[in-house]
């Protein structure tokens, strides 16, 4: 199914009329509606999971059965999918840096915000790539091991270094990845630290390990991860063994964990993008949570904090890909260096208070707001993010078998 037509350059237009009136923090817990519709950028798995292998074929040639017709030359326009509230907008009187970037180059930006879950999108854009048809996208916001499936399945285009010169600021531990050397396919957007969400009024005081969480007095009082890699990086952690490297025995102990925790009814809830609310009001004590989301929320309400257990946490990067036959592949990678200039970046940290990936962002921040040039949500301590562990690459196999397992606990 192709998707929906777009018919205008905004995303909806209730949400992005109450983003003018409203701080981000507000529409963080604003609401069931707001707090449920996909504000966390860091996204679980759906349990209407499509199959992650099913077109992990590839090594990354973009397929030959979708045309390629770059109109960039003829037509200023660049259409950007991302997800919801993961972008600046204008206030007091300013501009956005979309507006900015529009102002600068003549490129009109629709921007537009449908990417609530990343395997939900997968499903949905998938039938479209495989029977070769482009998804009337030129740039789209997926977290990196969904990244993957589409270098994977031939669904990427390559992006050139003669187009994106300010590339050179992508700081240095991002600049590789064993599936994507020297960035060819995919430049990150934001970063982030997978830790929990702790309402310390709900806990009855500090949280600070793993272990704490899955005793008695928490039971039914935690709410987890949609995400596969989100809640097992937890349970490897607890048991010795390294997210980044691990046996399949390793992942089954782990599992083994998981399960019986679940099955004693330590978990109130498996959530995706959904626990804001619940934190806030104290009906969890606490959440896997995402770094920039839950700093937020301390800002409705000081007893919510963002904790990195001492076992360790994880790290996610959702990256920029041009998907295959995008119509305005160049205006694409004019975006693509525009929020890699310094400046921009910081200005963009500044909103969504995510790890900016741009070096240089932190200097910066002091012209935009100094009050935020020490802000850890955005510039981490290196020690914090030595405790932050991305999840290993998986093999297209495993990575299925890994979450049809966990699904079956969840859904058990």
């Amino acid at each position: 199914m192709p998707l929906q037509p777009r018919t205008t350059p905004t995303p909806d237009p209730t949400p992005r009329s109450m983003r003018m009136t409203l701080s981000r923090r507000r529409l963080l817990v604003g609401g069931g509606a707001l707090a449920g519709a996909g504000l966390l950028a860091a996204c679980g798995a759906s349990d209407s999971a499509g199959d992650p292998s099913a077109s992990a074929t590839t090594s990354g040639t973009p397929s030959p059965s979708i045309t390629s017709s770059d109109r960039s030359d003829t037509d200023p326009a660049v259409a950007f999918s991302n997800w919801p509230f993961y972008i600046d907008t204008a206030e007091d009187g300013g501009t956005s840096t979309l507006q900015d970037f529009e102002a600068e180059t003549g490129i009109a930006v629709e921007y537009i915000e449908d990417i609530n879950d990343n395997e939900e999108f997968w499903a949905k854009v998938s039938p479209q790539l495989e029977m070769g048809q482009p998804i009337d996208r030129d740039i789209i916001v997926v977290t990196d091991d969904y990244a993957r499936r589409f270098i994977r399945a031939g669904w990427a285009e390559p992006i050139d270094p003669a187009n994106v010169p300010n590339k050179a600021n992508l700081i240095a531990s991002l600049q590789n990845r064993e599936w994507d050397p020297d960035r060819t396919w995919t430049l990150p957007w934001q970063n982030g630290i997978v830790g929990f969400g702790v309402n310390n009024d709900a806990a009855g005081g500090k949280v600070t390990s793993f272990e704490q969480l899955l005793g008695d007095d928490f039971t039914g009082k935690v709410s987890i991860s949609s995400e596969m890699s989100d809640t097992m990086i937890f349970f490897l952690l607890l048991q010795g063994s390294d997210p980044q490297d691990f046996t399949d025995d390793e992942f089954q102990q782990a599992l083994a964990a998981f399960q019986a925790a679940f099955d004693r009814g330590q978990f109130r809830k498996v959530t995706g993008n959904d626990y804001a609310g619940d934190l806030v009001d104290g009906n969890v004590a606490a959440a896997i949570g995402y770094s920039g989301d839950v700093f937020q929320l301390n800002l409705e309400n000081p007893a919510v904090e963002f904790v990195v257990p001492q076992e360790g946490g994880g790290y996610f990067s959702d990256v920029m890909v041009i998907p295959a036959g995008a119509e305005h592949h160049r205006n694409a990678e004019r975006l693509m260096d525009y929020y890699y200039d310094p400046l921009v970046a910081a200005k963009l940290a500044a909103w969504v208070q995510y790890l900016t990936p741009v070096q240089g962002a932190q200097e910066a921040m002091a012209e935009v707001d100094p009050e935020q040039v020490e802000n850890p949500a955005i510039f981490p301590s290196e020690a914090e993010l030595a405790s932050a562990h991305p999840f290993m690459a998986l093999n297209p196999d495993t990575e299925l078998d890994y979450i049809r397992a966990y699904q079956r606990v969840i859904l058990s």
